[in-house]
């Protein structure tokens, strides 16, 4: 057992009923072995990032990095970069040795993207291009859910601007962000 809060905090969360005591993962369930779990990684602060290089040393996920800045320019860049990261998903599923995690993420390569920056410098209202790539990712999501549904057990998103777009062009109705609880715990309705 690694703690990942302080013991304040985390006893307060425990009596709030937020947190329990951890415990070992259940064994899959029959309906999800031999599927995948999609993760569509939009939000880059500290800890996804580190969580996310945990992920991708597993032996069985598959990483695919896709330019922030090819999203955030949208047209022909941005349909490029999402038709190349979805065939790259898209093969990973439908090979023999199906993988457990396909990560698709903006924020383990290159260098991090000022947002602001290139609002201003594309003369986008600000916001604009955050909302590029995370609509990006949803198309992402929705062309490899499109094609290798079958391969898929779950869906997980990071960043609650992430997790709307996704919805979003997969057509359901999704969660509007409200706050947040603490870094990683958003608050939606």
């Amino acid at each position: 057992y690694q703690r990942r809060y302080p013991v304040e905090d985390e006893l307060l969360m425990r009596c709030r009923g937020l947190l329990e005591e951890e415990r070992p993962a259940p064994s899959q369930p029959a309906a999800t072995r031999g599927r995948a779990v999609l993760v569509a990684a939009g939000s880059a602060t500290p800890v996804t990032r580190e969580q996310m290089e945990v992920l991708v040393k597993c032996k069985r996920a598959v990483r695919i990095s896709i330019d922030p800045a090819r999203l955030a320019f949208g047209g022909r860049e941005a349909r490029e970069e999402s038709l190349a990261a979805a065939a790259k998903a898209t093969a990973a599923l439908g090979g023999s040795e199906l993988p457990e995690v396909v990560l698709l993420e903006t924020a383990l390569h290159g260098i991090r993207l000022q947002l602001d920056q290139v609002d201003q410098e594309r003369g986008y209202p600000r916001g604009r291009s955050a909302e590029l790539i995370n609509k990006g990712l949803g198309g992402i999501v929705a062309r490899i859910l499109s094609e290798r549904s079958d391969r898929i057990a779950g869906l997980y998103c990071t960043g609650g601007d992430t997790e709307v777009q996704v919805c979003r062009a997969l057509g359901s109705p999704c969660l509007e962000m409200v706050d947040y609880v603490f870094p990683q715990a958003d608050l939606a309705r």
